[in-house]
C-alpha cells in the first residue's frame, strides 16, 4: 500500500517536568512532529447547555509506526488550531507499517 503522508502534525501528551519545589509533574505539551494522513470519517451537530451548539467530527489519522511507536490514548494530535483527541488506535496488522488513530474534534 502506498499511503500519502502529506500533512505535518504534532503529537502531544503528558510531558514530565520539574516544578518550582523540584518535584516531577506532568503537563500537556508537544512531544514530536510527524508526517500523517488525515481523513474525515463523519460529523454531526449537537445541542449543548444554554442553547449552544457544537460540532463533533471524527477523523482517521495514519502515521508510520516507526515515527512514534508508543502512541496511546493519552496522546493527542494538533494541526493548526484543531486538536484531535484519540478515541482508539488500530495497528496495521497486515504490513505492520502504520498506526491508525481514530480521533474526534469538538468545536463549540
Amino acid at each position: 500500500m502506498n499511503e500519502q503522508l502529506n500533512k505535518r502534525i504534532e503529537i502531544g501528551g503528558p510531558v514530565k517536568e520539574k516544578n518550582t519545589v523540584n518535584a516531577w509533574t506532568y503537563k500537556d505539551g508537544i512531544i514530536k512532529k510527524v508526517w500523517a494522513s488525515i481523513k474525515p470519517r463523519s460529523g454531526n451537530f449537537n445541542d449543548g447547555a444554554a442553547n449552544t451548539k457544537y460540532s463533533e467530527t471524527q477523523f482517521k489519522i495514519r502515521i508510520r509506526e516507526s515515527a512514534y511507536p508508543s502512541l496511546n490514548a493519552k496522546n493527542w494530535f494538533k494541526k493548526g488550531d484543531a486538536r484531535f483527541e484519540i478515541k482508539y488506535i488500530l495497528p496495521d496488522y497486515q504490513n505492520n507499517e502504520y498506526i491508525d488513530a481514530f480521533c474526534n474534534v469538538i468545536e463549540e
